[in-house]
């Protein structure tokens, strides 16, 4: 009872908190789920083809649809506004650009009208699917996915149908052109979970010393050819290039720009090794064709408590590859280390293609324009301009 009352306050709070809209939402075929990753969506995929949003984060509450949901409480509780919502615009799908939302089509399980659709927007583990391992009831229909090897995970855990179809921004953009190596370019994978004060005491900061062990080795490499060398960052904070500048002050930092998502991408140099632990930017890196060097060591078995636990997966989970190979490395071991940074030194474009051919649809494919969204798009029923 205490439960139900807390939810209650929690509900009014956020009613009393959020932007109020006044006006009925427009009806449409297309209903986009959370406003974030709007703008990339609208970029890649969708366009101009008209759409309603459903807001997750309680920016905003549209009052008449807040009373008309009265008359859903009794069947779905809490989650009568989001049905209200839905089933005025009425639409034909609902996509969304946040995977993490995959608990959502708990929500929807028996509007069987409609067609939901979650496209992956960054590197998964086995946990963002076990809100579903153990539900009965859910409705989803497409999960666009990167690569064959999540893909094949997905079909193992999930009932839906799951599409290898890349990164969307990535596929926007073309492949680069081979140039002479004159840079190591050096992705960052910190995030403000890394901060001391989400380590418990005696806790080891496993991300710091394995990012420090790859930038020693990697500053050992480029003195040796004489490269420059770049870290661009994931997030700007201050915080972040304190980090790094604990381990070395020998290298450039370049900024995320956060104004344009597309353009953080004009960041990857043609002439640079990329190199990096298990960023969704530096698998974008591999698939566009960078000469890219993943070091993701799998040594370390923590418990999912730890800050850092997601950190010590290889690279090409959920996959099982050889702990090495011509430009990966989950092994500790500089000499290792060195040896790929060498191959990707060395290594000519046809050898270089070669290479990576074989990996590239598993971990990430490539669908140049988005061609395969667009035409299931359009199979269900949405009309592009």
């Amino acid at each position: 009872m205490i439960s139900i009352l807390k939810r209650i306050y929690s509900k009014f709070s956020e009613l009393i908190n959020s932007e109020k809209i006044w006006k009925l939402p427009n009806k449409n075929d297309l209903l986009i789920l959370d406003v974030m990753g709007l703008d990339k969506l609208k970029t890649t995929i969708i366009g101009r083809t008209p759409y309603s949003i459903l807001h997750t984060r309680n920016e905003n509450i549209n009052i008449p649809i807040f009373f008309l949901s009265f008359i859903y409480f009794f069947k779905y509780n809490f989650n009568a506004y989001k049905i209200c919502y839905i089933k005025y615009v009425n639409p034909k799908v609902i996509l969304t650009f946040i995977d993490t939302l995959i608990n959502f089509s708990t929500v929807i399980y028996d509007l069987k009208q409609l067609k939901f659709m979650i496209i992956m927007n960054g590197r998964r583990h086995s946990h963002e699917l076990k809100v579903l391992d153990t539900k009965k009831k859910y409705k989803l229909d497409y999960y666009f996915v990167f690569g064959d090897y999540y893909k094949k995970f997905v079909e193992d855990k999930l009932t839906c149908q799951a599409i290898s179809v890349g990164s969307i921004i990535a596929n926007t953009i073309k492949s680069p052109d081979f140039q002479k190596i004159e840079k190591i370019q050096f992705i960052s994978s910190w995030t403000p979970g890394h901060l001391d004060k989400f380590y418990k005491k005696n806790v080891v900061k496993e991300f710091g010393i394995a990012t420090k062990f790859i930038l020693e080795t990697v500053e050992k490499f480029k003195d040796k050819e004489n490269l420059s060398s770049e870290i661009l960052l994931r997030t700007n904070y201050k915080e972040e290039i304190e980090f790094y500048k604990k381990i070395s002050n020998n290298f450039k930092f370049v900024k995320k720009n956060s104004q344009n998502f597309i353009n953080s991408y004009k960041n990857l140099s043609e002439k640079a090794i990329i190199v990096g632990q298990d960023t969704t930017f530096l698998m974008e890196s591999f698939s566009l064709g960078y000469r890219t060097a993943f070091f993701t060591f799998n040594d370390k078995i923590l418990d999912n408590s730890h800050p850092d636990f997601m950190r010590f997966y290889p690279w090409f989970w959920p996959a099982k590859l050889q702990e090495e190979g011509f430009f990966w490395c989950n092994i500790r071991s500089e000499k290792k280390i060195l040896e790929v940074l060498e191959n990707l030194f060395n290594v000519d474009a046809t050898s270089w293609k070669n290479k990576i051919e074989p990996y590239q649809k598993g971990l990430m494919n490539r669908d140049p324009n988005n061609t395969i969204i667009k035409d299931i798009l359009k199979k269900e029923g949405i009309r592009f301009p």
